[in-house]
């Protein structure tokens, strides 16, 4: 069984299923600050759990198959640079554009790739 630590509680993956559902069920009782917070913090949870699902590519497709979107970190992380960086030069970056519905600068995985290997030579994978 796999748990989670932390200073002072230990959960069980069942048991953080039953204490989301819990608290699902008793909502309408929280005052409106525990909602916000709670809000808040579901928010980051799905961000969280999302993450790794959207990072993998079903069925062993390659990244040009589905061409995954970074924003700043992430695609300062594949280049060994810093996120200050990029955004100070993403015009001239050919992976980097702005995206007109949320107005995020965000970087093509499959750019950053071809651009590494270009650079050097080698693929990231």
């Amino acid at each position: 069984m796999n748990t989670l630590h932390s200073p002072t509680v230990e959960w069980s993956e069942a048991g953080l299923v039953e204490a989301l559902g819990q608290v699902a069920g008793h909502a309408e009782k929280l005052s409106p600050t525990t909602r916000a917070a709670l809000i808040t913090q579901c928010a980051a949870t799905i961000v969280a759990l999302t993450a790794p699902t959207l990072s993998t590519p079903p069925n062993g497709a390659t990244s040009h198959e589905l061409d995954g979107l970074e924003l700043g970190d992430g695609a300062a992380k594949m280049l060994a640079t810093s996120a200050d960086t990029l955004y100070s030069k993403w015009k001239k970056l050919p992976f980097a554009f702005k995206d007109p519905l949320d107005g995020k600068i965000k970087f093509r995985v499959s750019g950053i790739e071809r651009y590494i290997a270009g650079r050097t030579g080698r693929t990231t994978a």
